[in-house]
């Protein structure tokens, strides 16, 4: 699995798979005119590796076993059960910084500055792999807002005349414009989610969807029952993306009308109808065919009295008034299939 200028080769923890590697590498060698760096490469096992098998192993590679708080570029190699512990360096390291500016006088405008540029951006980068736990987000905002009230440089004390709740509000509405790192943290984790609902093709979209929800899509996916902390955080964020994204309709062959977002809405883009014979069912289903008979591209007009009855049985008054006022995503952009968009996006494509 190559990434950057690196690569991770797995195999089973036994004597034949390692010579295999060995012998993949020495092709590499051979082909490429390169050469390994065995004392830059490590080898990471599972925890039920026995540690004399460890040991030949790392033997027989001349490479070194990683330790538990080894790091690549940047991100913990390895995670446990305590979160705490692993991404506890996010706290160290924004100690560290503020420390350094012990010796330095900074005024209120300088304090904010380093703040927003420097201290909030110190876990921006783990963020996007990560949902740190409240324990950590709650102690580096205590850094941040002592660091903020401190009056003297060689005392951390200070009146706190305000939290860090208010201050993290827009100046306009009395606050200083900080960051909740919690809120901040979902966000990121919420553009690796719309990544899986757009960039479904690519090759993290695949191995997502082939491990945790193969036959349904992001927003009906569940949890599972060991799933990897890497999507454990992406999978937090899904009722923000449900709550804040709007599936425009082409053909609503592969919209579900119940678990889909795709009414105009601004608060909810879901269906609220428990009608049995709406379960599993499909947005093409509600739309009546057009010229070609195998293509249904438009709603049905309110004067057929039998299908508008069909609709106020089904769903909801205002469920039928909102979903008259869909505009089909193929008489805008003549393709037919159904694309998920923003909710900022969607008022260019829905009237009001």
């Amino acid at each position: 699995m190559p990434f950057a200028d690196d690569s991770y080769l797995y195999c089973r923890a036994t004597s034949t798979e390692t010579a295999r590697v060995n012998e993949l590498l020495s092709i590499f060698e051979k082909a490429s005119g390169q050469q390994v760096n065995f004392g830059k490469s490590s080898a990471f096992f599972s925890p039920n590796t026995l540690t004399d098998t460890r040991t030949r192993i790392c033997s027989d590679l001349g490479i070194s076993e990683a330790s538990e708080d080894s790091k690549y570029l940047g991100l913990p190699s390895m995670l446990g059960r305590n979160k705490n512990s692993g991404l506890g360096y996010l706290w160290d390291k924004m100690q560290k910084r503020i420390q350094s500016w012990d010796n330095i006088f900074l005024s209120r405008a300088g304090k904010e500055v380093m703040i927003k540029l420097v201290v909030q951006s110190l876990p921006t980068y783990a963020m996007n792999v990560f949902l740190l736990t409240k324990d950590i987000c709650n102690q580096m905002e205590s850094l941040m807002t002592r660091f903020w009230w401190q009056t003297k440089k060689d005392s951390s004390k200070g009146i706190h005349w305000k939290s860090l709740k208010n201050l993290s509000k827009h100046k306009l509405k009395g606050g200083m414009g900080f960051r909740s790192l919690r809120d901040f943290n979902l966000a990121l984790l919420g553009k690796q989610g719309w990544r899986l609902l757009v960039n479904y093709d690519s090759l993290m979209g695949r191995i997502f969807k082939a491990c945790y929800y193969p036959t349904t899509s992001f927003f009906n996916s569940e949890l599972g029952s060991n799933p990897s902390f890497i999507w454990r955080s992406i999978f937090e964020s899904k009722p923000l993306l449900r709550s804040g994204s709007r599936l425009c309709i082409g053909s609503g062959l592969s919209a579900n009308v119940l678990n889909d977002p795709w009414l105009p809405n601004d608060t909810d883009g879901f269906i609220q109808s428990s009608h049995p014979a709406l379960i599993g069912t499909t947005v093409n289903t509600l739309m009546q065919t057009d010229v070609f008979p195998a293509v249904k591209t438009s709603w049905p007009s309110p004067k057929p009295k039998p299908f508008t009855h069909l609709l106020n049985d089904l769903l909801r008054e205002t469920t039928v008034e909102k979903q008259m006022r869909v505009t089909l995503y193929c008489y805008i952009t003549h393709r037919t299939e159904d694309v998920i968009k923003g909710n900022l996006k969607l008022s260019k494509l829905v009237p009001s």
